[in-house]
C-alpha cells in the first residue's frame, strides 16, 4: 500500500512539475540528449553463440541447432547492465513518465532502420508490423498504462511501420515465470499475419520466456519472422 502510494505522488510530481532530466537533473526533458549518448549500444549479434549477426538474428548454425525457439532474432539497444538505462525504464514503468516511452523507443528505432537497410533480402521484401508486448489486462489497469505500446510508438514515429495491438496476454504470471513450453499466456485475436516481419517490443528481455511464448502465437497466426526488439538484454 505504501509502495503505490509514493508511485501515485511521484506520478502528480511528474505531472505538476517541468521535466527534467532522469540522471543530470537538466531541465527540458525526462532524458537529455547529453545522456542520451551516455548509454552505451551493444553490437547486434546471434542470441545463442554471441557471433555478430545483422538484427540479432540467429546465425545459421544456432537457428538448426535451437529450432523449438519461435522468435528468430533479438535486437537490443543495450546490456541490463547500463545504469541509465535502468534508471530510465524503472522511471517508465513505476514512477509514470510516460514521455520516456516515446524517447526511448525513437532511440531504438532509429538504430533499428539503420540495420534493417543491411538486412536480408528475404526479410526486407515483407511488410513489417510493430507488435507492442501486452501486459495483463489486471496489470494494466494498475498501472494505468502499458509501457511496451509507448515504446512502439516511439518506434513508429521514426520507422514508418504500423502498430498492430491484436497480441493478448490471456494468463498472468510473475515476472519471468512464464514456461517455455507455456502456449496458452498469450493470444493472436485479429488478421492472419501470414507474409509479415513482426517486431515484438518489449522493454527487456531477461530468459526469453516471455518473448517465446508471445512469438508461439504470433507465429501460428501465421507471421514469418518474428525480432524482438527491446532496450536491454541480459544473455
Amino acid at each position: 500500500m505504501f509502495k503505490k502510494v509514493i508511485n501515485l505522488l511521484l506520478k502528480i510530481e511528474n505531472f505538476i512539475l517541468p521535466e527534467t532530466c532522469l540522471n543530470c537533473r537538466r531541465a527540458g526533458q525526462a532524458l537529455c540528449p547529453a545522456c542520451r549518448v551516455q548509454i552505451k549500444k551493444i553490437p547486434e549479434r546471434c542470441p545463442t553463440c554471441g557471433r555478430r549477426q545483422n538484427l540479432g538474428l540467429f546465425c545459421q548454425k544456432c537457428r538448426q541447432t535451437h529450432r523449438t525457439i519461435s522468435f528468430d532474432g533479438i535486437f537490443a539497444y543495450t546490456s541490463e547492465d547500463d545504469q541509465i538505462m535502468t534508471k530510465a525504464i524503472k522511471a517508465l514503468k513505476y514512477q509514470g513518465v510516460k514521455s520516456l516511452g516515446r524517447i526511448l523507443g525513437k532511440m531504438l528505432g532509429r538504430r533499428l532502420v539503420i540495420s534493417w537497410k543491411q538486412a536480408p533480402a528475404s526479410i526486407k521484401k515483407r511488410n513489417t508490423i510493430i507488435i507492442p508486448m501486452p501486459l495483463h489486462p489486471r496489470r494494466q489497469r494498475a498501472r494505468g498504462f502499458n509501457h511496451s505500446q509507448l515504446i512502439a510508438a516511439g518506434i513508429a514515429q521514426v520507422s514508418g511501420w504500423l502498430i498492430n495491438e491484436n497480441l493478448k496476454r490471456k494468463a498472468w504470471h510473475k515476472p519471468n515465470a512464464v514456461s517455455l513450453d507455456n502456449q496458452k499466456t498469450f493470444v493472436y485475436k485479429g488478421k492472419l499475419l501470414t507474409g509479415n516481419n513482426i517486431i515484438l517490443v518489449d522493454d527487456a528481455i531477461a530468459t526469453g520466456a516471455t518473448a517465446q511464448a508471445a512469438a508461439q502465437a504470433l507465429k501460428t497466426a501465421g507471421a514469418d519472422t518474428v525480432i524482438v526488439a527491446t532496450l536491454t538484454q541480459s544473455f
